[in-house]
């Protein structure tokens, strides 16, 4: 007697998406209670979840590309030369393979999505540097107000956008809405079907 088997796969870009908004909801609610209460402890927590969220939103965009690589029966002789190549890279090679043309890497959804790679870099391999000599911090700080994501009520002076200003709820809503509208676009790009991601 033959017995059915039911597989079922684990999609990790919305739980990435789902708990990034999770974190933006309660960021909103945490900068609303400590309305012009200036930095102080309460930033903590801003610190903590805005770190996540970033690093779960570009995550996100990651897991979605493996998952539509497996929707698309994509074989393994295109992805596994890229496979530890950036992620712009990855999705080249699968939109080459398809006969798609490549990213356009100077979208400003792009640029976006690139600025979110930085930040969830700077952050997973964090380089401490001296307020006197500031390299990484400042660039990440001036593409932060040149893109102007919205940042901390917390930190009044805009030159602390990283590592500081960005931990906010705009921003994390940016990072999250940015990872979304990515994987939208990257889809799309593809010719995969949209995703209701009801989030």
């Amino acid at each position: 007697m033959t017995q059915a088997q039911i597989t079922v796969r684990r999609n990790f870009s919305f739980t990435h998406l789902a708990g990034a908004r999770h974190f933006v909801t309660i960021l909103e609610k945490h900068e609303t209670q400590h309305k012009d209460a200036g930095f102080g402890s309460h930033f903590d927590l801003a610190n903590w979840y805005a770190s996540a969220c970033f690093l779960m939103s570009f995550s996100a965009v990651e897991s979605a590309l493996d998952e539509v690589i497996d929707d698309l029966d994509i074989p393994d002789a295109v992805t596994t030369p890229v496979v530890k190549k950036p992620l712009f890279d990855r999705c080249d090679a699968v939109l080459q393979h398809l006969g798609k043309p490549k990213l356009d890497k100077g979208a400003k959804l792009s640029q976006e999505l690139n600025l979110l790679r930085e930040l969830r870099n700077a952050l997973a391999h964090p380089k401490a540097e001296w307020s006197d000599d500031l390299v990484l911090y400042a660039d990440l700080t001036k593409k932060l107000i040149q893109w102007k994501v919205p940042l901390s009520p917390f930190v009044a002076k805009p030159s602390d956008a990283f590592p500081l200003g960005c931990m906010s709820a705009g921003a994390s809503k940016w990072a999250h809405d940015t990872a979304i509208a990515f994987i939208n676009h990257l889809r799309s790009s593809l010719g995969a079907k949209p995703t209701n991601w009801g989030i």
